[in-house]
C-alpha cells in the first residue's frame, strides 16, 4: 500500500522543492521491483556495453548496458548516485558496502542466508572488470540462478541480459560477497521518507 502511497508523501515532504524523477523511483524502491525490472528485462536483445545504463531509473532500460548500471537501474537509483556528484555506483563500490556513495547502502549475507533479490558480486582485480548480478533463486541457502549482464551473454547468446547458474562468482581468489540492499538508508541518505519494509 505505501508504494502507491509514496510518491504523493514525497511530494509533500519536499514541499517547495524540486523532486527529480530519480527521487520518484528510489521512492519506490524495493527487493520486490528490483526482482520484477530484473526479471522483465531478459529476452530484450539488449547489447553489453561497458559504462552505459543505469543513469535514469525512472525511463526504460537502455538498448545496451553494462552490469552495475543494469543493477542500479533494476534497483531503481542513478549509477552516478546523487546525479552530477562523479559518485559512481560500480562493482567496487557495491562490494565495499556503497562506499564512496554511502556507508552501509549494502550489507553483507553472510553464507546460508542468502534471499532471493540479494546481490552478488565481486570487486575489480587482476582479471579485469569486477561483476554484480542479482539472485533470482535460492535452495537449501546456496545461490541457484543470477540474472546478470554480461560480455559473455552477448557474445554466445545475442542477450546481455539472461539468468544463469552462478558459475561467474564461484572463483574465491575474486574475492565474491553477497550484500543486502539497505532500501530505508538510500532513502534516508537522499532525504525520502522510510518504507515499513525494507525488503
Amino acid at each position: 500500500m505505501w508504494q502507491l502511497l509514496m510518491p504523493a508523501i514525497v511530494l509533500s515532504a519536499v514541499a517547495g522543492c524540486t523532486v527529480e524523477p530519480w527521487q520518484q523511483s528510489l521512492a519506490l524502491a524495493n527487493s520486490q521491483r528490483t526482482l520484477e525490472r530484473a526479471h522483465a528485462s531478459i529476452g530484450l536483445g539488449t547489447a553489453y556495453q561497458l559504462g552505459t545504463a543505469g543513469f535514469d531509473p525512472a525511463a526504460p532500460l537502455t538498448p545496451a548496458c553494462d552490469c552495475s548500471g543494469f543493477i542500479a537501474w533494476c534497483i531503481g537509483v542513478p549509477r552516478e548516485l546523487p546525479p552530477n556528484s562523479n559518485l559512481w555506483l560500480q562493482t567496487d563500490t557495491f562490494w565495499a558496502g556503497g562506499l564512496p556513495v554511502g556507508p552501509e547502502l549494502f550489507q553483507p549475507v553472510m553464507p546460508g542466508v542468502v534471499q532471493v533479490g540479494d546481490l552478488i558480486v565481486y570487486p575489480d582485480g587482476p582479471w579485469g572488470q569486477g561483476h554484480i548480478g542479482l539472485v533470482s533463486a535460492v535452495q537449501n541457502g546456496e545461490i541457484r540462478r543470477v540474472i546478470h549482464c554480461s560480455s559473455r551473454n552477448w557474445r554466445d547468446f545475442g542477450d546481455a541480459i539472461l539468468e544463469t547458474e552462478p558459475a561467474a562468482w564461484q572463483n574465491a581468489e575474486k574475492e565474491p560477497r553477497v550484500i543486502r540492499v539497505d532500501y530505508v538508508r538510500l532513502r534516508r541518505q537522499f532525504g525520502l521518507p522510510e518504507a515499513a519494509d525494507n525488503r
